[in-house]
């Protein structure tokens, strides 16, 4: 009797079960599948501005804010929207950078990616970006030195030659020449540079009196 009571309740169960496979599923959690994960529940309406801006689809972003689950609970989806509207600003002004841009300020915002990263945002473009504008910066100098050298080089040369001009001779003439011509536009190139990104107009005066003056002096040569 008693087996035949527990074989019942065994089918009960296993009918309960193919009518209700849920009974043996663990509830899905309520959200969408990006928000899963996430230290507090999105309820501001600025995340749909966000998330459809040219930004998010460009590349599409996942953030997880892990830092957050440490603060204030009642604060972190007001932080969160923060770091969000200030990593879409941060990538449209990275877009209008140019070579002109001063280090500093590329500096600025290549940390301020770093910390972004952290909060699970895909930074590499704007990074690749700021890099290769760094790198761009890095390299004129190492240009101008090498010019340099290469035209120290050839006026020795050529101050040791005695003899008449050789072909030889006026090849490497010819080639110092362009040289020059190289040198300077890496000179000008870099003058525009340093004129673009100048804050200071009072230095700008100053650059304009000595530049006058010194026309003055070589008219009244």
């Amino acid at each position: 009797m008693v087996e035949t009571e527990t074989s019942g309740r065994g089918k009960r169960r296993r009918v309960e079960q193919e009518h209700r496979p849920d009974l043996n599923k663990t509830a899905a959690p309520r959200g969408s599948a990006e928000d899963i994960g996430l230290p507090f529940t999105k309820t501001l309406p600025s995340w749909k501005e966000y998330e459809s801006d040219e930004v998010y689809k460009r590349t599409p972003q996942r953030p997880h804010f892990p830092s957050l689950a440490y603060s204030c609970e009642l604060f972190r989806e007001g932080i969160a929207a923060g770091l969000t509207g200030a990593f879409i600003k941060c990538v449209k002004t990275v877009d209008d950078m140019g070579e002109d841009t001063p280090r500093s300020k590329l500096d600025v915002y290549k940390e301020t990616f770093v910390m972004l990263e952290e909060q699970g945002f895909d930074v590499r473009a704007p990074l690749s970006r700021i890099n290769e504008l760094l790198s761009l910066q890095n390299g004129l100098p190492n240009m101008l030195k090498k010019e340099m050298r290469g035209e120290s080089s050839n006026k020795k040369a050529k101050a040791g030659l005695n003899k008449k001009p050789s072909f030889k001779t006026k090849e490497m003439a010819r080639k110092s020449t362009v040289k020059q011509d190289r040198l300077n536009f890496l000179y000008e190139k870099q003058r525009e540079i340093r004129e673009r990104s100048s804050k200071e107009p009072k230095l700008n005066k100053s650059l304009v009196r000595c530049k006058s003056s010194f026309e003055d002096k070589e008219t009244a040569k």
